[in-house]
């Protein structure tokens, strides 16, 4: 298993995909900064770290193509199990080359939105940053395991993307429609929402204990649920 992680990595560094997600960061944090007006700007770190919420899980999308998509187009999996691997493991090494890789493109966005800010501001809360950036990492955990679901259900790539995006932008909005039309409480639920908690956390000083246990149970329940289905899924997946 550690031979096919470390085979990903050497293709991830051929591919030049780090250094073109360097790049878009670098260009997405100096674009938020000239976009926020003068009063966000007091908040400047907290406002980008939001605007993550929706950038990094687009930026993910080249994770899943690579390291697990394009394994089923090529048929490369084909020889990956005959060499006596079983799916189970492949699916182990696969979600943890892109663990490795998310949060890399986490860190990387993180430390950038830190940077600027200190060099626009003069000063930055370290330990308040270090402790939002913990619990966001932690649930985009749960957005790259969610990813791979998607990326897991067709071998078109355009189709797994177009259902991940939509499920990244407006999930949540048509969850609410769908529940309120059963007359459920979606408020009482939307507090389990992933990326919204994702936004929040952003403010977490604000959050109170309670709430960010609750956070951070219910993504690890979403993480172990998500993770299941697609080795189930993996493991009856027709392979030709």
């Amino acid at each position: 298993m550690s031979q096919l992680i470390k085979a990903d990595m050497y293709r991830l560094s051929k591919s030049k995909i780090i250094y073109v997600v360097v790049l878009l960061e670098m260009f997405a944090v100096l674009l938020a900064v000239q976009i926020l007006s003068t009063e966000n700007r007091l908040s400047l770190l907290h406002n980008l770290l939001i605007n993550g919420t929706i950038f990094l899980p687009m930026l993910f999308i080249p994770i899943y193509v690579l390291i697990w998509q394009n394994d089923f187009v090529n048929r490369t999996i084909n020889s990956v199990l005959i060499s006596g691997l079983s799916r189970q493991r492949y699916y182990v090494s696969k979600v943890a080359i892109t663990f490795i890789m998310g949060i890399l493109f986490v860190m990387i966005y993180s430390c950038f939105s830190f940077v600027y800010t200190l060099i626009l501001q003069g000063n930055v809360d370290f330990p308040g940053f270090v402790r939002i950036v913990g619990v966001q990492t932690v649930l985009y955990l749960v957005v790259l395991v969610i990813g791979l679901f998607f990326f897991s259900l067709e071998n078109s790539a355009a189709l797994s993307t177009a259902s991940y995006v939509l499920f990244v932008l407006l999930g949540e909005d048509i969850a609410n429609i769908f529940l309120g039309h059963f007359g459920i409480n979606t408020q009482r639920l939307s507090q389990y929402y992933l990326f919204k908690n994702l936004a929040l956390v952003a403010q977490v000083d604000a959050i109170s204990q309670t709430q960010l246990v609750k956070m951070l149970v219910s993504g690890f329940v979403v993480l172990c649920f998500i993770g299941i289905g697609t080795i189930i899924m993996v493991q009856k997946k027709e392979l030709k």
